[in-house]
């Protein structure tokens, strides 16, 4: 009987293991599929990797970490001091001391990256040239300064000679629409935001030879060059605040063909921030595009002339408004100068209180 008993043990446990063998074998012949599947895919995505490597020679739009690396390099921008008090005060105060010491390490170790990340990256879509007519590469007014200068270097020219004929269109428009007696007395103090490559200051020391001009240009390179070519005095630039320069300070403040460049609400801050600085009975000059005047017809022209850009900054009449209130500035007037593009006036305030 115990023989018997002995006999089924074995028979039950030769069973499990014959079961267990067949289990084993069933799992490593779907591992060897798997590894084959793997193996495939593997196979596939180095295909892949190898096709987006050879198309990468010919991608327009270099990655952002590297576009936006250019950017931190060519520009001079640092961070709007009261509103990023006021963050990291918020930062401060819902978080606990340690995280807040952790983070602020963080920002310090990588000279405050993902801040101006956020700040700055619309400026690099507004700021695209999209010509693929001419050649294939995409360009960055923030880049450009060091690039033309160069140029302007190798051909052995001033880099007005090489701008010539924009600087002509420049000079000419400006001798039109800003009239002499538009001031009391010659303006003896100018800002500019966005002084790029001079024709504007050019045009300005010239007529009214005055004894400071403050120039908000976010390209280092051009903002070195104007200081050396024309003394215009270069100032710490955060992209929304004129924070360097003092209350009612200046007799003319200008941005010429720039605020399409900026995000709407910096925007909005740059025209109070004008305001601020604008002495009295100075004057306050800049253009925008403006949404309220747009028709249909130029809604689509926008749409196609410039494909694949989409990111435009519109400047509401609201906005301007707001940040001229009539207690303060009177309009002296808006001026269409191009009568294709009546979205985009020129306009003329000047402080009385």
């Amino acid at each position: 009987m115990v023989k018997f008993n002995e006999n089924n043990r074995n028979s039950e446990e030769i069973s499990r293991n014959n079961k267990i063998l067949a289990k084993n074998a069933e799992l490593s012949a779907r591992l060897e599929s798997l590894s084959k599947r793997y193996s495939n895919l593997l196979e596939k995505l180095n295909v892949i990797t190898e096709r987006n490597m050879e198309l990468e020679k010919y991608v327009t739009n270099p990655d952002l970490e590297i576009k936006f690396s250019k950017f931190l390099e060519e520009s001079n921008v640092i961070l709007p001091k009261k509103v990023f008090q006021k963050f990291f005060q918020k930062v401060e105060e819902t978080h606990e001391s340690e995280v807040v010491n952790t983070y602020k390490e963080h920002l310090e170790k990588t000279n405050h990256r993902e801040i101006f990340e956020q700040l700055f990256s619309e400026e690099l879509l507004y700021t695209r040239s999209n010509n693929y007519s001419i050649r294939l590469k995409e360009n960055t007014a923030f880049f450009q300064g060091s690039q033309r200068l160069e140029t302007a270097k190798k051909k052995d020219v001033h880099l007005h000679q090489m701008m010539e004929k924009m600087l002509k269109i420049t000079d000419n428009l400006l001798s039109r629409i800003i009239r002499d007696d538009d001031f009391q007395s010659s303006p003896k103090k100018i800002l500019e935001i966005g002084g790029a490559w001079g024709a504007t200051i050019k045009h300005l020391t010239e007529r009214f030879h005055p004894i400071e001009y403050q120039n908000y240009e976010i390209d280092s390179a051009y903002a070195k060059w104007a200081e050396e070519t024309f003394g215009a005095k270069p100032m710490p630039v955060d992209g929304e605040t004129l924070s360097a320069t003092e209350d009612q300070s200046m007799d003319l403040v200008i941005a010429n063909n720039v605020l399409f460049f900026i995000p709407p609400i910096k925007v909005w801050n740059y025209l109070t921030e004008m305001g601020r600085v604008t002495a009295n009975k100075g004057v306050i000059v800049f253009n925008a595009i403006v949404p309220d005047l747009f028709k249909e017809e130029q809604l689509e022209y926008y749409l196609r002339k410039f494909f694949p850009r989409r990111a435009f900054s519109f400047t509401p009449q609201k906005f301007i408004e707001l940040s001229f209130p009539k207690i303060e500035f009177e309009l002296i007037r808006s001026e269409q100068i191009d009568p294709d593009r009546p979205f985009l006036p020129y306009y003329f305030f000047r402080r009385i209180n």
